[in-house]
Parts: C-alpha cells; sequence; structure tokens
C-alpha cells in the first residue's frame, strides 16, 4: 500500500474513533502513533495575543481580483464561495479553506480591502493526519491577531511535522517557531509501549 493511502486510513480511523479534540497528545491501543493538537504547545509558545492587529470594520468585502493571479483564477469557485464571507483572520484579511485531498486542507489569505488573494507557498496546503484538531482546517488564527498556528504537516513534507508559529505582515507568513511532532511525542511518552 502506498504511503498517502495509509495515512489516509489512518486518518480516517482517528476520525471514527475520536468523539472529542480537546484533549491533548493521545495514543490508540497498540499504534505508535500519536496524535496531538494546539494544546500541545510548549508554555513559551508565541500566543495571538502577542501579535495584535487592529480590526477593521467591513460592511461588504472587496470582490477577489482575479486579474495576473493565475493561481486564484484556478481556484476562482473556492474563492468566491469563501471570500464574502468577510475577514476572520488579521484585521481585514479572509483565511479561505480548501479540501486537498483526505486530511489536506489548501488555504488562501484573501485581502477584504483589496480583494487580492495569495496563496501562502511555504504553508499552502496542511496534513492533519496525526492531528486531533480534525474539526479544523490545521490552521489556527483570529481575526484580532496577525498569528497563524499551524497544526501538521505544512505541503504534505512530514520533516515539518509539528506546530508551526508564523506572523503574516501583508505580504507573507515568517515562521517565528516550529515544535516538530517528534518533540511533542517525546514530551509525552506512549503509555501503550512496554
Amino acid at each position: 500500500m502506498s504511503h498517502f493511502l495509509l495515512r489516509g486510513f489512518s486518518a480516517l480511523a482517528v476520525w471514527l474513533l475520536l468523539a472529542d479534540s480537546s484533549f491533548a497528545v493521545r495514543y490508540f491501543e497498540g499504534d505508535s502513533e500519536c496524535f496531538y493538537d494546539l494544546s500541545d504547545s510548549p508554555a513559551n509558545a508565541p500566543r495571538f495575543e502577542d501579535y495584535p492587529v487592529r480590526v477593521v470594520p467591513i460592511k461588504k468585502p472587496h470582490a477577489v481580483d482575479f486579474k495576473g493571479n493565475r493561481e486564484a483564477w484556478r481556484f476562482r469557485t473556492v474563492l468566491r464561495d469563501g471570500a464574502p464571507d468577510g475577514p476572520n483572520f488579521a484585521g481585514h484579511y479572509t483565511f479561505v479553506h480548501h479540501g486537498c485531498g483526505s486530511s489536506c486542507d489548501a488555504v488562501f489569505i484573501v485581502d477584504a480591502l483589496t480583494g487580492h488573494a495569495e496563496r501562502p507557498k511555504t504553508y499552502e496546503a496542511v496534513s492533519t493526519v496525526y492531528t486531533n484538531d480534525i474539526d479544523k482546517s490545521g490552521h489556527q488564527y483570529r481575526i484580532d491577531s496577525s498569528l497563524i498556528a499551524v497544526v501538521g504537516a505544512p505541503n504534505e513534507d512530514d520533516d515539518r511535522e509539528g506546530i508551526s508559529y508564523l506572523n503574516w505582515d501583508g505580504r507573507g507568513l515568517k515562521l517565528l517557531r516550529f515544535v516538530s511532532k517528534a518533540d511533542i511525542c517525546k514530551a509525552h511518552p506512549n503509555p501503550n509501549k512496554k
């Protein structure tokens, strides 16, 4: 079986077994993989409150501007459906999600003032196979903060699996801190191992 198919089955098993995603690191009987969420962040991790922004009241968000933006044009239906919801991130931006496969979430960040849509290249999609945040997207954000916490494997890169803390400056994302899945799991040993 392929690696991706196994990851898909793992995600389905997690979805079927979890009734509540509010707990931290968890192991399932007979499974060596740990599943984690944002609550497993170190005490000194960046916090949303540390990156405040002014919330701009917007009655009607600007329509998405597709001119010269081939990537946005390819996902025009997703953007046309998601951007009118209005700002939900960093004051006047709209975080628009769309699926990209089993346990995968891809995003655009749309400026509700100008309609400019940006797909952050280093964090354009996140695999959430080993996270407890299965009902969420793998991206945690707030309208009153420029901080994004990415829970999972950005661009499905297993070497980057963990929690990434990023700051949005209006043009791109800057990595502030990364906590690997291995470090998270080391801090919470598997009680099923003998």
